[in-house]
């Protein structure tokens, strides 16, 4: 099969060599190549939790933060049959078009791969196995090989979830939650910290040492004020 090849000239001729192949890369099926992108992968989560207000203290408080919703992952996925497919090859790369899915795989000699698809999603797989989607609205989600997951809100907040399944949530304002199996916790700037546990009881510890505590129906059963 013919490849067309440009290796002089800054900007390549826009045209592209008819291929019939199930992969781009040699040796590698056309299924393989679908699970290695990560549209293959379960949706993203949508997150729509709100913060709880912590009990009054004598230090102003930050208004609570609402946790954004992530965007959906609903990029093209190359199927099976899209046997139909352009390439093009630079002296720094390669570029593969899959015409039925509408999506461009670009892959670099230092081993980069990026995957742009028709509604503006991009996703990014480096050679140490992170991988990074960039959502059309500018969110950012990193999957990394340890099994960490970190998204990048467009706002500023920013939420890690660790393979125990911990979350921490760190917002712009200077909040910060941390979801364990056990509890809920809220730090405040003003070092206030409210935890609500899974049997409903919270606590509230405020910078000033003073600690009260409700069972689940929001009845007072200790506060060091009293």
């Amino acid at each position: 099969m013919l490849k067309q090849r440009r290796t002089s000239a800054p900007e390549p001729e826009k045209s592209t060599k008819i291929l019939r192949s199930h992969s781009p890369i040699k040796g590698l099926s056309s299924r393989s190549f679908r699970q290695m992108s990560l549209s293959d992968s379960s949706n993203s989560e949508a997150s729509k939790a709100k913060a709880t207000e912590p009990v009054t203290s004598t230090a102003s408080q930050v208004p609570n933060k609402v946790l954004p919703t992530e965007p959906k992952n609903d990029s093209s996925l190359v199927k099976d049959n899209d046997d139909v497919q352009g390439e093009i090859t630079y002296p720094d790369g390669k570029i593969y078009y899959y015409a039925d899915a509408q999506t461009t795989h670009t892959t670099y000699p230092d081993g980069l791969e990026i995957l742009q698809f028709s509604n503006g999603q991009m996703e990014k797989h480096f050679t140490d196995g992170k991988k990074e989607i960039t959502f059309p609205d500018q969110t950012i989600k990193n999957l990394y090989r340890d099994g960490r997951e970190e998204s990048i809100f467009p706002d500023g907040t920013i939420i890690t979830t660790h393979p125990d399944g911990t979350k921490v949530i760190e917002f712009d304002n200077g909040q910060r939650e941390l979801h364990t199996a056990q509890f809920k916790r809220r730090e405040y700037p003003d070092g206030t910290v409210k935890t609500v546990y899974t049997n409903g009881q919270q606590e509230t510890k405020y910078a000033s040492g003073r600690v009260r505590v409700k069972d689940k129906d929001g009845n007072i059963i200790m506060d060091t004020k009293l």
